[in-house]
């Protein structure tokens, strides 16, 4: 449903990644319902819903990316800030490394879209260390990304107010 120049863009820009890297934000702040949603009418029309919480307004985010990932073939790692609990399992999700053989995208696919519906924001938002060790694995793949005139994205899916593991913000 893209236009041409649409489509030619985004073929263009997933081929100049390795990959990207979503760094999605389930802390307590994100059940506040200032949030707004998109949402297709059963008739096709597009409507906003008003009053949803952050977190539903970033799980539809995302899901959408998700499957744009999926469509494009770009490898794309969705991490949590907070650990989402045993019931929800993985902190950490992709797109993208079914290349492998172990899974196909279609479960990749299935695999975020439980991952993200299940998890319940709670905790404070640790966003500093998970920028320090994203820096440290980026630093490792240094070498290969130059050789190869490749970039990583990173996205920070947050409501902006970062705290330590304490809960201390500022």
């Amino acid at each position: 449903g893209f236009t041409f120049g649409l489509a030619t863009a985004l073929v263009n820009n997933a081929d100049s990644f390795y990959q990207r890297i979503w760094v999605v934000d389930n802390s307590g702040s994100m059940e506040i319902d200032d949030g707004n949603k998109i949402v297709v009418k059963d008739d096709g029309r597009v409507d906003f819903q008003a009053g949803v919480t952050r977190w539903e307004e970033l799980q539809d985010t995302v899901l959408y990316h998700a499957e744009v990932a999926a469509t494009m073939g770009s490898y794309t790692c969705f991490r949590l800030l907070n650990d989402p609990g045993r019931t929800v399992g993985q902190r950490e999700v992709s797109i993208g490394s079914a290349a492998d053989g172990r899974r196909s995208v279609e479960d990749e696919l299935r695999r975020v879209r439980r991952t993200m519906m299940k998890v319940r924001p709670e905790g404070v938002t640790p966003l500093t260390q998970h920028i320090q060790a994203m820096e440290a694995e980026i630093r490792e793949l240094l070498p290969q990304l130059q050789a190869s005139g490749k970039r990583i994205a990173v996205i920070l899916a947050t409501d902006g107010l970062l705290s330590d593991a304490q809960g201390y913000g500022g």
